[in-house]
């Protein structure tokens, strides 16, 4: 069997633009970033705050993670898992140990508020140890990170209080 027209449409699919209007531009923002916790609105953690976990429907336990943004390329919201759209990352680290991850997702930002601020809300960041209800009233640190197209973003921390919610 010959190879050419197999090699013909891969040619001619290379030449298919993208999506329209894609901008590829990079202009210097300034930007921030901002961790938080929240499903329905973003709530704002400082250090000492509670975080509550939970346990989710399949039997593991999780926080919920959110991140708010601004100076940052929103990416794609008809595209919401499209590469080029900002990533985001979550950890719970508990002595230099980690407990709990939400590894690098890329996600479309959504508006938040009236200010301009853009970002995630209720991210799962799941615990990997085998007995999280143990972690009832312990500190952790929380983790957030967002990074764009452009390589713009940051990332925030918080020194939390693990806040078992009744079951």
């Amino acid at each position: 069997m010959s190879r050419i027209p197999s090699l013909m449409a891969l040619i001619a699919l290379c030449g298919c633009p993208g999506r329209d209007d894609e901008d590829t531009s990079c202009p210097t923002l300034d930007t921030t970033v901002e961790l938080g916790t929240g499903v329905d609105t973003f709530i704002p953690l400082s250090d000492g705050d509670p975080l509550p976990f939970e346990r989710g429907p399949q039997g593991g336990y999780h926080v919920y993670a959110s991140l708010r943004a601004t100076g940052v390329d929103v990416g794609d919201p008809n595209y919401p898992f499209e590469l080029t759209n900002p990533h985001i990352w979550f950890s719970v680290e508990q002595e230099g140990a980690e407990i709990a991850l939400l590894v690098d997702q890329p996600r479309a930002l959504t508006p938040l508020d009236d200010a301009g601020h853009f970002g995630v809300l209720g991210e799962l960041v799941i615990f990997s140890v085998p007995d999280p209800t143990t972690l009832n009233g312990t500190t952790a640190r929380l983790t957030g990170r967002l990074t764009d197209r452009c390589e713009r973003g940051g990332e925030d921390s918080r020194e939390v209080v693990l806040s078992l919610t009744a079951l």
